[in-house]
């Protein structure tokens, strides 16, 4: 009769154990260091543009996505004819982040020749409207986004748009 007692008052204390507190069921309140840290959070901005041949653009889409761009290509030193300069800039025009867009006029494609042999062959062509993307990190001091055109020699300005970051998606 002893055990008997003994085991049921282990029991006892073991299913007790094993309940949840109330303090560890009420949901915690993040502190101000943790709320900051996750606004603060970095982003990727994704700029969609459509173009034509008549320099007409158009922002389609502005998108932004949390994260940090990773493994980035070295990007082009120098503007060839009909290549595109983005400039993303502050209110003040001291800071700015600029990117190189080769001529999204300008499609390259290789095709098979010959089947036999597996010759390739490439061609230009000329189109007159595509649809491109930009991405880059996403800074809180962007303000204005100009788009410039590189033509007989001379930068000329497309297009500029003021910026107002999007909602996170």
């Amino acid at each position: 009769m002893q055990t008997a007692k003994i085991t049921c008052f282990i029991v006892l204390i073991i299913s007790i154990a094993g309940c949840k507190s109330v303090q560890d069921s009420q949901p915690k309140t993040p502190d101000l260091e943790t709320a900051s840290t996750q606004i603060s959070s970095p982003e990727i901005l994704i700029l969609n543009f459509y173009i034509n041949s008549l320099d007409t653009i158009q922002i389609t889409d502005i998108l932004t996505n949390s994260g940090r761009l990773r493994n980035l290509e070295s990007p082009i030193q120098s503007l060839n004819e009909g290549d595109l300069l983005i400039t993303i800039s502050n209110s003040g025009g001291n800071e700015s982040l600029k990117t190189i867009v080769e001529n999204p006029l300008i499609k390259k494609v290789e095709f098979l020749k010959d089947v036999e042999s597996g010759e390739l062959n490439s061609q230009i062509l000329s189109i007159t409207e595509n649809s491109f993307f930009v991405r880059v990190q996403l800074e809180e001091w962007f303000s204005q986004i100009e788009i410039a055109r590189m033509k007989d020699g001379n930068l000329t300005i497309l297009k500029r748009f003021p910026f107002v970051k999007p909602d996170l998606r």
